[in-house]
């Protein structure tokens, strides 16, 4: 999958994502981004919650994304990013 396919992939599925699970903004970041990846490359999102969801629902996100884009994901909550990370992940981060 290229840059530009998942993109509109997450796009059709973003406004299903922002209701069900109070999300605010979506971006890809890592491999992706750079237009790196390669067939073992993850997908990295980074997900900008409005209400901070239980474990559950995280991990349930996770997994609907991983099965709509047929490749694993790694979803990583904004509020979350460590800070030595902070920077270069929001700095090649994509918005969607």
């Amino acid at each position: 999958m290229y840059l530009q396919d998942l993109k509109n992939s997450i796009a059709s599925l973003k406004p299903y994502i922002q209701k069900k699970y109070n999300v605010g903004k979506i971006y890809i970041f890592g491999s992706y981004a750079r237009e790196e990846q390669n067939e073992q490359s993850d997908i990295d999102i980074l997900i900008d919650f409005d209400k901070t969801p239980d474990l559950l629902t995280f991990i349930e996100l996770e997994e609907f994304l991983s099965n709509r884009l047929h490749k694993s994901v790694d979803l990583v909550p904004k509020r979350k990013l460590k800070p030595q990370l902070r920077d270069t992940i929001l700095k090649e981060a994509i918005a969607i």
